[in-house]
């Protein structure tokens, strides 16, 4: 199933220090599953510790879906020192549709596949003044994985995989 916290199939917004932890999706969306939803927000917040079987550890971003996180950490699981495997691809965020970071971090995710940060397919991202850190891609390829480059005022620092494109 999808949306091991939230399933959003509307509008939502979360805000004012919310925090959505320690969940399990088998499919999509760990955290939060933004599947058939208009759009969602998130401000001042914290997504931490969260897995999905599948994509989007913190939180999957369906097509045509619009995404929009400010100021808030994305973060992974981590047992005695160790960031555990947060989804196949996309740790802290799988998006097909439009996402929008900004004044945000991104931290200690580990994927099977692509993009510990973030992944990106088909959709759009804009990123600015955030900070992606300790990420890493087990098997191959992207810690963030854009078509088209990274906003400026971003950093994506202590990242670890076989190859890195960004762009």
């Amino acid at each position: 199933s999808d949306g091991g916290g939230i399933v959003n199939r509307g509008t939502m917004t979360i805000q004012g220090e919310s925090v959505i932890s320690n969940n399990e999706a088998s499919a999509d969306g760990g955290g939060i599953d933004n599947d058939g939803g208009d759009s969602l927000t998130i401000i001042d917040s914290t997504i931490s510790g969260n897995v999905a079987g599948q994509g989007g550890g913190g939180v999957y971003n369906d097509e045509g879906r619009t995404l929009t996180i400010s100021g808030s950490t994305i973060s992974g699981k981590i047992i005695d020192g160790t960031v555990e495997i947060s989804a196949q691809r996309g740790g802290g965020i799988f998006n097909e549709g439009a996402v929008t970071i900004t004044g945000s971090t991104i931290r200690d995710h580990a994927v099977v596949q692509y993009g510990g940060g973030l992944f990106n397919t088909r959709g759009t991202v804009t990123v600015t003044s955030s900070t992606c850190i300790t990420v890493t891609s087990i098997t191959a390829a992207v810690i963030v994985h854009f078509w088209a480059a990274p906003s400026s005022g971003s950093v994506i620092e202590g990242a670890s995989a076989r190859a890195m494109r960004c762009g």
